[in-house]
């Protein structure tokens, strides 16, 4: 199958065909956009109108507390005051007696798992951690 060669002028013709349907299709485009931006001017003043008899929220917005020390301080205190390495149970109970609050389900899970995460503790024998660098 050979390829027609085209002359300059038609490859020009073809190119102007080209940009006019280009030019055509922007068009469309941007009615489109203009169409939809009014359009979500309309809701946005029905929702504005519609919300002005609603007042106040009826429940005001949570805030959550920040807690002045996080899990793994509390923890790597508890190893500091221990000689010898703990239990993530032993930790867990050192932990809330410190007064660390949780509300989780499984704060004995929780402990272990920031026990294994955590880069400075380590573990001496299998289930007992410790300070890493700690004898």
């Amino acid at each position: 199958m050979s390829k027609e060669r085209k002359s300059i002028v038609e490859l020009e013709q073809i190119l102007a065909e080209q940009k006019k349907r280009l030019r055509e299709l922007q068009a469309k485009v941007q009615e489109r956009r203009d169409h939809l931006t009014s359009e979500i001017s309309r809701v946005n003043a029905e929702i504005d109108s519609l919300s002005q008899g609603i007042g106040a929220p009826t429940k005001p917005r949570v805030v959550r507390r920040r807690r002045a020390k996080r899990l793994p301080q509390y923890i790597l205190e508890a190893l500091k005051a221990n000689p010898e390495p703990m239990a993530a149970a032993e930790i867990a109970e050192a932990v809330m007696k410190a007064g660390y609050r949780s509300a989780s389900k499984n704060f004995l899970a929780l402990v272990r798992r920031t026990c294994y995460l955590n880069d400075r503790i380590g573990t001496k024998e299998r289930g007992k951690f410790t300070i890493k660098g700690k004898r």
